[in-house]
């Protein structure tokens, strides 16, 4: 006979589950700058360093915002944290696609 598992463990796992897929997202959708690159090049005019300099300022952002998150998740917990963090990425989506011109 197995025992059931509580319910204070099924929402544990929902967050970490959760967790793993907001950050499988947020570094899927940065690891694909390879790829969509040549398409924004050639659709937009972007510049290829105009492209990979704005990789790399999100990526100096990510390293400067990581450090709150932190905090954050000391402070207030990995459930409100983990909803602003996909909120947040969400709206840089939305505003990416959004872009036509540099």
């Amino acid at each position: 006979m197995s025992a059931k598992p509580s319910p204070t463990s099924i929402l544990q796992w929902t967050v970490v589950a959760f967790g793993f897929l907001a950050l499988s997202l947020a570094f899927s959708a940065r690891a694909t700058l390879g790829l969509v690159m040549p398409i924004w090049s050639q659709e937009l005019g972007w510049s290829r360093s105009f492209v990979s300099g704005s990789a790399a300022a999100a990526l100096l952002v990510m390293a400067a915002v990581a450090p709150f998150a932190g905090r954050l998740v000391d402070r207030h917990g990995v459930r409100a944290t983990l909803a602003l963090g996909l909120s947040l990425v969400g709206i840089g989506c939305l505003i990416v696609s959004a872009t036509s011109s540099a």
